[in-house]
């Protein structure tokens, strides 16, 4: 039985509402469109109870940066001038990989509507764009509490500053390279290929924050990573979920689309997470490898532990075994890193293959 319109309805609204009742009920709802059914769910298939769960830790483990951590215990007088550009550089070097993760998990959650995808993997994606969101916040607050006006309005007052800002301009035109590769990665992939290329930068996520979070002696940036290295663990319970569902199931060209950017997802981090790698970066502008050798000693002086370069290559190569071990369950052979010391078949990646890396 039709509930009646309110009282107080227009006369003409409350006829259509008669005439709406009393339609034909086979010719309702209306029939879809053509490419498909509507992008927004009719019910809430829940997914894999584990993912579930860790989407319900996600949610437990929500905090809020502006009331939950001490930003004035960051305590900016206490370091010389030198080492606050070194935070600064870091952090904002940081950030720059952070919002570019913004941009890529959320395209991946609209891609996640659009495939039908359960409920637990969409509000996975939703916490996880969250995060990044986070995480380039964290850089912009760490940043402004030690040079304000580090960036695009800042004046260099020393060759120094004038030196980091053209190091971090140079990556962030590289990073728009890598966002455009990404938006076309979406027009010719399926969201399954997508996806199971988020494994290594979140592998290597978990482990360098952890590594952050475990040795930084300054007691806000120790909070802070330990902040980040918990969300990346959630990140990669996603993306080795994913990667197991969906890359025995995809055609050969496209696992082998995966296993390039598996590869190349450290060549891609590689200018923050390790030693510049030529098959993304291709040749640095002189002075840039020196200049941010300088500038993460100094952060290291001020209390974050910046992983030495032997460090982190036991880091990513801890985080690709991880990543390999998939793949090798799901029965396709891991390519050869020899930079971590990791065997298998040679595999060319060009800089056009780097279109889908996730921090």
């Amino acid at each position: 039985m039709s509930r009646p319109p309110a009282d107080g309805v227009d006369p003409a609204a409350a006829a259509d509402w008669a005439a709406l009742a009393e339609a034909d009920t086979e010719a309702w709802p209306p029939r879809p469109d053509d490419d498909g059914p509507s992008i927004m769910p009719l019910s809430w298939d829940r997914g894999p109870e584990r993912l579930w769960g860790t989407y319900e830790r996600a949610e437990r483990d929500h905090y809020g940066l502006a009331g939950e951590v001490d930003w004035a215990a960051l305590a900016p007088h206490d370091l010389s001038p030198d080492e606050r550009l070194g935070l600064a550089y870091w952090f904002t070097m940081h950030g720059s990989f952070e919002a570019a993760g913004v941009l890529t998990f959320a395209r991946a959650l609209i891609a996640a509507y659009e495939a039908h995808e359960h409920d637990a993997v969409r509000r996975m994606l939703v916490t996880v764009t969250r995060d990044e969101n986070h995480h380039d916040e964290m850089a912009m607050r760490v940043c402004r509490a030690m040079h304000p006006t580090f960036g695009d309005a800042m004046t260099p007052e020393s060759e120094l500053e004038r030196a980091a800002m053209r190091n971090i301009a140079w990556v962030q035109s590289q990073i728009n390279r890598y966002w455009r590769g990404y938006q076309t990665a979406h027009q010719r992939y399926g969201f399954g290929t997508i996806v199971s290329a988020f494994a290594a930068g979140e592998a290597a996520g978990t482990f360098m924050f952890g590594q952050l979070g475990q040795d930084s002696s300054h007691p806000v940036l120790r909070a802070l990573m330990r902040l980040v290295a918990r969300d990346e663990s959630r990140h990669f319970s996603l993306a080795t979920h994913l990667m197991r569902r969906y890359l025995p199931n995809i055609s050969p060209d496209e696992q082998a689309a995966v296993l390039k950017n598996l590869v190349g997802s450290h060549a891609y981090f590689s200018v923050f997470m390790d030693e510049p790698n030529p098959q993304f970066w291709g040749h640095l502008p002189a002075g840039w490898v020196e200049t941010h050798h300088r500038l993460e000693d100094l952060a290291r002086q001020a209390g974050l532990a910046v992983p030495e370069p032997d460090q982190r290559t036991e880091l990513w190569r801890g985080a690709f075994l991880r990543v390999k071990s998939i793949v090798d369950e799901v029965g396709l052979d891991f390519p050869a890193i020899p930079a971590l010391g990791i065997d298998g078949d040679e595999l060319a990646v060009s800089p056009d293959d780097v279109v889908v890396a996730a921090l």
